[in-house]
């Protein structure tokens, strides 16, 4: 499986990976593409598994944290950390499906910006979901 990003924020994290950095890199892809496909974004881009990986993690360490109602912060963080406007605007013209979501902006965002970043509020919501669930079900 060859892993590839076309983004500076994947590209920087990548970069960045120690150890067997291909296996790290296939976990990434893997996990980032079982979220993206769970809300609904049927994608083969790397770069918004990457993304959907890094909203994975912070999401997890709030669920240990007792505080998933706090979700969105996640994928506000991910988007300060990882897309620069012109990742976003790549995103936009290699993913259908965030296409579609460059609608309005939204604040201080570029239209691209606000597409990628309801994508990853629905990543995040849909892990909250899943797991209070699984805490109701415990």
């Amino acid at each position: 499986m060859t892993i590839s990003f076309v983004t500076e924020g994947a590209a920087s994290y990548a970069a960045d990976c120690k150890g067997d950095v291909e296996e790290h890199l296939a976990f990434v892809s893997k996990k980032g593409h079982g979220w993206l496909r769970k809300a609904g974004l049927r994608t083969r881009s790397d770069d918004m598994a990457f993304l959907a990986y890094q909203v994975w993690t912070g999401v997890s360490e709030l669920k240990h944290a007792g505080r998933l109602d706090d979700d969105y912060e996640v994928a506000n963080e991910v988007l300060d950390q990882y897309v620069t406007d012109h990742d976003a605007e790549l995103l936009v013209e290699i993913v259908p499906e965030v296409r579609a979501q460059a609608g309005e902006q939204v604040g201080g965002m570029t239209r691209e910006v606000t597409a990628v970043h309801s994508w990853l509020l629905a990543v995040a919501a849909v892990m909250r979901e899943a797991w209070e669930e699984d805490e109701s079900d415990a």
